[in-house]
C-alpha cells in the first residue's frame, strides 16, 4: 500500500506579471466578490492569514474577554491576547474542530456574533448564520495550503455591516484610505500590513473554481467514512476518530502507511496559556488524547478508505484484548 497522505496540497501554476498589480490587483476584488457572493454576504476584505483576520476583528470590536474551545490552534489565543483581550477556554467545547464557532464575547459587543470558520465554507452560509440582525456578525474563513479552500495561506472576513468591513480593510491597509493610487492615500489610524496580495488571491481563486467541484467527491469519501465509523461528520476539512491514545496510534499508523495528525492538543495545558490573562471553565477530561485526524481529502479511492478502517478496527481490538 503506498503512504496514504493527511491532506492533498493544490498545485497551480501562476504569472503574476500578468496582474495589473503586483500587490493590489484587480484579482484581490474578484476574490473578495466570488466568496462573498458563495457565502451569501454582501461585504468582504480578504487578508494576509485569517489569524489576522482574529486580530483585526478584535482590536475592532474590543471586548473585554472572548471566550473560546481549549481544543484549538495555538494562533487564535495568541491574536486575541495580542488584540489586548483577555481569553477563557472552554474545555468541554470540542465538537466545533473541523467545523465553524463562535468566538463569544463579554462586556463591549457582547451582542456581536464573530464566526472562525477557518475550516469549513459552505454555500449561503452567510445568511444561516445571523438571528435577529445581519449587521452584527461576521464570519472568518482560511485559504490554508491544506483547509478546502487552499491557497497561499491567506484569509477574509465577510459580513453584511458595511462599516465594519471598511474598518477591517483600512487597518489592514496600513491604517490608510483605500484610495486607488497608493500616493493618494492618507493615514488614519495606526494599522497593519496584512492585506491580501494578488499572487494569494490567484491562487485562492482557482482553488475556490476547483472546491465547487471537489465537494462533491469530497461529500462521497465522508460518507463511506461515516458508515465506517459509525459517526456524522460534516466537516470538508477534517475527518477526526476516538482511539485509545492518539500518539500510540499514529505510531501505528505510520507503520501501515497512513499518515494522521492531531487537531489538537487542549491550550489550557500549555504554560504559556497559564498566565494572567488567561482563564478556564469546563472539566478537564484528557480527551485531547484520544482524537486523531485521519486523510481526508479528494484524491483517495474506496480501497484506501476501506484499508484505513480496516487498520482502525485491528488497532482497536488489539487494544482492548490487551487491557482485559
Amino acid at each position: 500500500m503506498k503512504k496514504i497522505d493527511l491532506f492533498k496540497v493544490n498545485n497551480y501554476s501562476l504569472t503574476p506579471m500578468t496582474y495589473d498589480h503586483l500587490l493590489h490587483g484587480s484579482v484581490v476584488k474578484e476574490f473578495e466578490q466570488k466568496i462573498a457572493s458563495f457565502v451569501g454576504a454582501k461585504y468582504a476584505v480578504a487578508l494576509n492569514s485569517a489569524t489576522s483576520a482574529i486580530f483585526l476583528s478584535m482590536k475592532i470590536l474590543s471586548p473585554d474577554t472572548a471566550i473560546i474551545p481549549s481544543m484549538i490552534p495555538p494562533v487564535v489565543p495568541n491574536a486575541i491576547r495580542n488584540a489586548g483581550c483577555n481569553v477563557i477556554f472552554n474545555i468541554n467545547d470540542i465538537n466545533w474542530v473541523g467545523g465553524p464557532y463562535r468566538i463569544k464575547f463579554t462586556g463591549r459587543n457582547e451582542q456581536f456574533r464573530l464566526i472562525d470558520s477557518a475550516q469549513h465554507i459552505s454555500k449561503n452560509q452567510y445568511i444561516s448564520s445571523y438571528n435577529s440582525s445581519k449587521d452584527d456578525v461576521a464570519i472568518v474563513y482560511s485559504f490554508y495550503p491544506t483547509k478546502p479552500i487552499g491557497g497561499i495561506d491567506g484569509g477574509i472576513i465577510v459580513s453584511d455591516n458595511k462599516g465594519f468591513i471598511d474598518k477591517v480593510r483600512m487597518m489592514a491597509y496600513n491604517g490608510m484610505d483605500h484610495s486607488d493610487n497608493s500616493w493618494d492615500r492618507e493615514p488614519i489610524d495606526y494599522g497593519w500590513k496584512m492585506y491580501m496580495s494578488s499572487t494569494q488571491a490567484d491562487f485562492a481563486l482557482r482553488s475556490f473554481y476547483d472546491f465547487k467541484h471537489n465537494i462533491v467527491k469530497l461529500d462521497y469519501i465522508r460518507q463511506l467514512y461515516n458508515k465506517l465509523f459509525r459517526i456524522n461528520n460534516y466537516s470538508y476539512h477534517l475527518y477526526r476518530i476516538r482511539v485509545y491514545n492518539n500518539i500510540d496510534f499514529i505510531k501505528y499508523a505510520n507503520k501501515n502507511q497512513i499518515t494522521c495528525g492531531i487537531h489538537y492538543k487542549y491550550c489550557h495545558k500549555q504554560n504559556i496559556y497559564k498566565q494572567p490573562g488567561f482563564s478556564t471553565v469546563g472539566t478537564d477530561d484528557n480527551l485531547d488524547e484520544t482524537f486523531v485526524s485521519i486523510p481526508f481529502h479528494v484524491g483517495m479511492n474506496d480501497d484506501q478508505v476501506n484499508y484505513i478502517g480496516d487498520k482502525y478496527y485491528e488497532y482497536m481490538q488489539d487494544k482492548k484484548s490487551t487491557k482485559s
